[in-house]
């Protein structure tokens, strides 16, 4: 897996990085979760989110359960909701997420090494 590299010609313009070389297509049925196991040695790593319809990511687990991820229909307010279409988030030493869409679709989920 690359590593994360950030480059910029001017912090007020634009950004880029590499492109990663593990990307995983997660393609969705509507309102069915999908647990994601993720790369093997995962230690400290970014995921980069991307999809083709709005979706939700669970990224919380009871100790090697991870808690499926649901489309929300009431309030959640003990701290397990899923995240509303993440952009780049961190994990560090996590097997797995879950992620479900209200309607069929494509979720692309790209990986970094931070060093």
């Amino acid at each position: 897996m690359r590593s994360y590299n950030h480059y910029s010609s001017d912090a007020n313009r634009s950004a880029a990085q590499n492109p990663s070389d593990m990307v995983f297509a997660i393609v969705l049925a509507a309102n069915t979760a999908q647990t994601i196991t993720l790369p093997a040695g995962l230690k400290t790593s970014l995921a980069s989110f991307t999809s083709t319809v709005p979706f939700y990511v669970n990224f919380n687990s009871t100790g090697a359960t991870q808690i499926a991820a649901i489309v929300p229909v009431a309030n959640n307010t003990n701290g397990t909701a899923p995240v509303f279409n993440p952009t780049v988030k961190f994990l560090s030493n996590q097997s797995s997420i879950s992620i479900i869409a209200p309607s069929a679709g494509v979720v692309t989920i790209e990986f970094f090494n931070v060093v």
